[in-house]
């Protein structure tokens, strides 16, 4: 398969040390292994100069345990949240990264209060409104992952299968999620210093990093 040239970049800036903003989901079973927050840290210490960015979604994951019908969303995120931060702080321990080093987004105090990403919030719901493809490609990615988001939870709160069969998911809730992270990532550059170039790390392997900005 041919890399895009999102990858592409992604090498180039790898190459160039520049900052790494490591992406980590509470509702991910991938980041829920110490090991595997180790193998992410390393490869960012490895690959960067600059300190490592956390981005836990934890606050607009809201959106996802709302879409699913969690009994309580806000609770369900921040519960998760700081589970997946308590590992974190493990995984970087036991790699020797000092907490100068690394640091955590912080949804509420950096990106909220940010007139820049309140401007990109606003584009990219009005283009999710005009632009038909990339509506269709929002829902898609969002419906996909809803689906993983529901069975998870309906577990965790011991939902009957009945009830889990007829829960319905609010596509549209769900969306906000997306379009919240894509306007974080337009506005990085001027939330955060030295962005102006970065890698976003999904995963540990860097085919499977992707740049903005």
């Amino acid at each position: 398969m041919e890399e895009s040239q999102t990858v592409k970049n992604g090498r180039v800036y790898l190459e160039n040390k520049r900052t790494i903003v490591l992406a980590i989901s509470p509702g991910n079973p991938f980041f829920c292994k110490v090991e595997n927050l180790q193998k992410m840290f390393q490869f960012a210490r490895k690959n960067s100069d600059q300190k490592i960015l956390l981005f836990l979604v934890d606050k607009i994951s809201e959106h996802n345990f709302r879409a699913v019908g969690s009994k309580n969303p806000e609770r369900s995120a921040r519960l998760k949240g700081n589970c997946l931060r308590n590992k974190c702080q493990e995984a970087l321990h036991s790699c020797g990264i000092q907490n100068e080093s690394a640091e955590y987004i912080n949804w509420g105090r950096d990106v909220e209060t940010s007139d820049s990403y309140t401007g990109a919030l606003n584009y990219v719901k009005h283009l999710y409104q005009v632009n038909d493809q990339f509506r269709n490609e929002i829902q898609e990615c969002t419906q996909l992952a809803l689906v993983a988001v529901k069975l998870a939870n309906s577990r965790e709160e011991k939902m009957s299968e009945s009830s889990r069969n007829t829960a319905a998911i609010d596509l549209e809730e769900g969306v906000e999620y997306l379009l919240k992270e894509l306007a974080f990532f337009s506005a990085v550059s001027d939330i955060y210093e030295r962005c102006e170039e970065f890698v976003v790390v999904y995963h540990e392997c860097p085919y499977m990093s992707c740049v903005v900005g």
